[in-house]
């Protein structure tokens, strides 16, 4: 969890020098995140064109990276995209003592200030 804490206060740092987008987004909506992108820095990146093609080709690129690192009995439960094999965590919320509760009530805050710090140049 530290290190979740390190990365969001390094973002909020920079977060005049980035473009910011939740998660939901760039997983539904990654072409507008680099309309953003573009729009903000004046690149000319090519939009992703959300096809069933595509898509499949960027979950077998994901799938395959996940794959160096991880037994592939694992891959599905860490790989870095929605996946339906993966479990939710809500279960795992009933089982947490108060100080780890506490650290991700911290996390959700300084996640929501980094999403909030984001909007501003949106």
């Amino acid at each position: 969890m530290d290190l979740y804490e390190s990365f969001y206060r390094s973002i909020l740092q920079l977060s005049d020098q980035v473009v910011i987008a939740p998660f939901s987004e760039v997983t539904t909506d990654f072409g507008g995140v680099i309309r953003r992108c573009n729009e903000t820095f004046g690149s000319t990146f090519r939009y992703f064109e959300p096809t069933q093609e595509a898509e499949e080709a960027v979950a077998q690129m994901i799938d395959a990276e996940a794959a160096q690192d991880f037994q592939p009995n694992d891959v599905h439960r860490v790989v870095g995209r929605p996946s339906p094999q993966r479990r939710g965590g809500e279960d795992l919320l009933d089982h947490l003592n108060d100080r780890l509760r506490e650290k991700l009530r911290t996390l959700d805050d300084l996640y929501a200030e980094v999403l909030k710090a984001g909007k501003v140049r949106s």
